[in-house]
């Protein structure tokens, strides 16, 4: 039987049944139990974003209504001068 590895330089995986949002080129969290509906840029600095939802859900839900929640999440930040997050739980 094989032995799950956690993943290499993750200090944190996000398990959640919601639509998350990972910041791409960080090595602190992953989300390996979601899949990746595509990449979003943040509008102001470009900072990039894995978005997707938990596989055992299915992709049934909305892209388009986490895309805009996203992206005034990250319009947010920078309006109260907020470094981004590495990972954004888009449900929660």
């Amino acid at each position: 039987m094989a032995e799950k590895k956690k993943p290499m330089g993750y200090k944190e995986q996000v398990r959640s049944l919601h639509v998350v949002a990972i910041k791409k080129g960080q090595h602190e969290v992953n989300a390996p139990e979601h899949a990746t509906w595509g990449m979003l840029k943040c509008a102001a600095c470009e900072d990039e974003f894995l978005i997707g939802p938990p596989r055992m859900v299915g992709l049934f839900s909305d892209e388009n209504q986490y895309v805009h929640q996203l992206h005034e999440t990250l319009a947010g930040d920078h309006k109260r001068q907020h470094s981004h997050k590495n990972n954004y739980d888009l449900g929660a």
